[in-house]
């Protein structure tokens, strides 16, 4: 079965090309929740973690950016 996506395709091309390069992607439960989505709106390369905040933080005081557009 196909997976059902509710991502914009203006959004979903630049981070479907970002997964390509080995970038991980990262959705935040809470905000999973809060869209009453599963899994399976996900994109296939996209892992979900339950606090997105929390893992941002994380890695911006191990020296890595954050990035938004």
């Amino acid at each position: 079965m196909a997976r059902t996506c509710p991502v914009a395709q203006e959004i979903r091309e630049p981070v479907v090309s970002l997964a390509c390069y080995g970038v991980a992607v990262r959705a935040c439960g809470n905000t999973i929740k809060s869209l009453h989505w599963t899994g399976k709106n996900l994109l296939k390369f996209a892992s979900a973690v339950p606090l997105g905040v929390d893992g941002r933080m994380k890695r911006q005081e191990d020296g890595f950016a954050y990035v938004s557009w």
